[in-house]
């Protein structure tokens, strides 16, 4: 325990195993029964947003004091503090999604008063943030503390011990961030290449963990799904990005499935294109943008890329041949 706190815990690398997509029937794990869900799955993400029925890891809310919106402005808040922040570079970006699942976990499990669900927010964020890093504490503590002026480090360490001990110790799972990252070192690119792509990809990953109707789903398929909405954006709309990318898009999706597809079973691979799908509904709702209309919004510049009238809006994502 006192080891943990100390930050000596780290994440294990995942296996990569090679797969094609067409192996997808053939997999162990494709049953009747993942195939039933599977179409289960569909029919939930078609229903219209404001009368879907909560998710299992989200039931528990319901006898609390806490709500969907509350959890969503929580996990937005960390999400700014993390990037005015910029803690330790890159790195708040895999804390930021550890801290997340964190959070959903606790909250679904236990009793949580709105009032101490900012403590909460933090202490999970303490945790995250030293699973891969050895002196994220004194880090931390500098950081974040001044934030918490009722707050004690004896009660972050305290907060601290009492959410490991109901996760079981159990905080050191993979991020989305890890699966786009297993992606992007087989694609063997350039470093400028594989960067815009991280990026790219980093933003959608934090649409859908901001929001408690699309946080959900796996690791995995949050990771998939926005890889691929990355890769329909830039190629879509940044056409300069075409132009230095060696692979074409029917290549990243090879390279994708290749990769990701071995840590997913069938009925995960089907939630894919859902997800990605309501991962850009989400982005354009909050731009104000209306789906329909956007194709017809997008024009392209001098340089090939497509000038959009509302900022930075996606397309919707393509769905890539299986």
């Amino acid at each position: 325990m006192a080891q943990f706190v100390q930050g000596s815990f780290r994440y294990k690398e995942l296996p990569v195993v090679d797969f094609k997509p067409s192996d997808c029937s053939s997999m162990a794990g494709t049953t009747q029964q993942d195939t039933l869900f599977a179409e289960q799955l569909r029919c939930f993400l078609q229903m219209d947003r404001t009368t879907r029925p909560l998710s299992q890891d989200y039931i528990n809310l319901q006898s609390t004091t806490l709500s969907d919106e509350d959890r969503d402005r929580e996990v937005a808040w960390l999400a700014d503090f993390c990037e005015q922040n910029h803690l330790a570079d890159n790195r708040w970006h895999m804390a930021f999604a550890r801290a997340v699942d964190i959070i959903d976990r606790y909250i679904s499990s236990a009793f949580v008063h709105e009032t101490s669900l900012h403590l909460l927010t933090m202490v999970a964020f303490f945790i995250s943030y030293k699973v891969d890093d050895d002196q994220g504490h004194e880090i931390l503590t500098s950081s974040l503390l001044p934030l918490l002026p009722n707050c004690t480090g004896k009660e972050i360490l305290h907060g601290e011990l009492e959410i490991l001990d109901r996760l079981e110790w159990n905080v050191d799972r993979p991020t989305p961030q890890h699966f786009v990252l297993m992606a992007l070192f087989q694609a063997n690119l350039g470093e400028q290449v594989l960067a815009e792509v991280y990026d790219a990809a980093n933003r959608f990953i934090m649409i859908a963990l901001s929001s408690s109707s699309l946080a959900w789903a796996q690791s995995s398929v949050i990771g998939t799904a926005a890889l691929m909405c990355a890769l329909t954006y830039l190629f879509k709309l940044k056409r300069s990005f075409t132009a230095r990318c060696p692979l074409s898009y029917d290549q990243w999706v090879e390279v994708i499935y290749n990769t990701l597809g071995s840590v997913m079973n069938h009925a995960e691979m089907v939630q894919v294109d859902d997800l990605a799908r309501f991962i850009m509904i989400d982005y354009y709702a909050s731009k104000g943008v209306n789906v329909k209309e956007e194709e017809e919004k997008q024009t392209p510049n001098d340089s090939g890329d497509v000038v959009e009238r509302e900022r930075d809006a996606p397309p919707t994502p393509q769905a890539p041949a299986q």
